[in-house]
């Protein structure tokens, strides 16, 4: 596969389910988006921001450009690096 062309079609359908994911959680109320599910990240909060850190530390690596030291300091790359997730 044509490396450029494949992280473009990657690039454009991770935007897509993204507008996707974050249109439907619009829907709902903050109390019910933080609600703990049981799930790995507890909740469609902790899940959410676990997308929004990952999706920033790829950009980082393909720009050259590292998360920043706010998210470092407050243990968030940790956690996403493996350590236990929070909501």
């Amino acid at each position: 596969m044509d490396g450029p062309r494949t992280f473009r079609m990657m690039a454009a359908y991770n935007r897509w389910m993204n507008e996707r994911l974050f249109s439907l959680c619009a829907t709902l109320s903050d109390e019910e988006r933080k609600r703990d599910r049981k799930a790995f990240f507890h909740s469609l909060h902790g899940t959410l921001n676990h997308l929004l850190l990952t999706d920033r530390s790829w950009l980082g690596r393909f720009t050259g450009v590292e998360v920043s030291d706010s998210l470092a300091r407050s243990g968030a790359v940790r956690r996403i690096r493996g350590s236990a997730p929070r909501a």
